[in-house]
């Protein structure tokens, strides 16, 4: 008799009212309109003591929250190459004075340094933006080299930007010297972090546009030929 009692009642609250299901375990509660078939099975149940598996599954009372789904590709947005850019103190994930393992570490265990001088070489990976290495010195990275490509900086420069822009982005922190090799300048520009004042970027022009460009620490960021 009590039972039957119990089941009228639940019946009327689900036909009047908002049944509230209570998940004990996770601690949350979620409410099913009134005269649902979910909602009618669950206060049935409740009422009588019992919980069939499809009422748990539909109503979410179960003792452990569901995992939050995750895109792989949302998960990993932040290490995509495309994404990185340029500062003084290095690209992406890499930063000036990393050694070679925590580089390589850092780019998810693929970097590969070639070069005949043991002070000094270079470094490439799959994983880095197309047209961009590193150069290695006493086994740390000592700058960023981007030849190629369309790799920006922080601020937005990049091969093939007129001298105007470069010093239009960067006003106030750029210092201009004539090209050893060509009738172009070298365009210096010093970061206005303290963190990074022994570090710079150098960008090579033709004169009237960025050919290349590289950043990292000094003194080799600013060595024009390199491990040479």
């Amino acid at each position: 008799m009590r039972i039957a009692r119990l089941i009228r009642v639940a019946t009327h609250i689900v036909v009047t009212h908002t049944v509230i299901v209570v998940t004990a375990c996770a601690g949350n509660t979620e409410q099913k309109p009134a005269g649902s078939s979910a909602a009618r099975n669950t206060a049935t149940d409740m009422a009588s003591g019992t919980i069939r598996s499809d009422t748990i599954a539909s109503s979410g009372l179960s003792g452990v929250a569901p995992a939050p789904h995750v895109d792989s590709d949302s998960a990993h947005a932040g290490t995509d190459p495309a994404t990185w850019t340029i500062t003084a103190g290095g690209l992406g994930p890499v930063r000036a004075g990393m050694t070679v393992a925590q580089a390589r570490a850092a780019l998810g265990g693929e970097l590969t340094v070639t070069g005949s001088a043991p002070a000094c070489g270079y470094a490439a990976s799959r994983h880095l933006p197309a047209g961009v290495n590193f150069m290695i010195t006493d086994g740390k990275i000592a700058r960023v080299q981007v030849l190629r490509g369309s790799v920006a900086t922080a601020a937005g420069a990049r091969i093939g930007d007129s001298e105007q822009r470069v010093r239009e982005l960067y006003a106030g922190h750029v210092a201009s010297s004539p090209h050893k090799y060509t009738n172009g300048h070298y365009l210096t520009v010093t970061p206005e972090s303290t963190a990074d004042s022994s570090m710079r970027i150098v960008f090579e022009t033709d004169g009237s546009r960025v050919t290349v460009y590289r950043s990292g620490m000094l003194p080799q960021v600013e060595w024009v030929e390199g491990c040479s």
